[in-house]
């Protein structure tokens, strides 16, 4: 990752490094550059400046985690597919009574209500 900083020192960030080391590195850009950020808040090179540094400091991945995907999160189309219906599938709860015996999913409460 790369920032420009205020004097035009373009500075490569380390990703390789955790996330307490991190936090050392953007605490020492932001000492040296306290002053010029909290003049300059508004404009767009600050604020970009800003964000690189918030992006930097909350992209840690360890070195297990990362070629890992999350399993808990679904994907956007998985998400769009549950929500109007997939042509494909069938949830459980839309089939008859009579295929959901036959497919051992429905309860022997709701049995005796067929």
């Amino acid at each position: 990752m790369k920032i420009i900083l205020p004097d035009g020192e373009k500075k490569n960030l380390d990703e390789a490094l955790d996330y307490e080391n991190r936090i050392k590195v953007v605490e020492e850009i932001l000492l040296k550059w306290n002053d010029h950020y909290r003049e300059t808040w508004e404009m767009n090179k600050t604020k970009v400046a800003l964000e690189v540094l918030s992006n930097y400091i909350c992209m840690v991945k360890e070195l297990d985690d990362k070629h890992k995907e999350d399993k808990y999160v679904m994907s956007n189309t998985k998400m769009k597919k549950l929500r109007r219906g997939d042509s494909k599938n069938t949830p459980f709860s839309s089939l008859s009574k009579e295929d959901q015996r036959l497919l051992g999913t429905l309860n022997s409460d709701e049995e005796d209500d067929w």
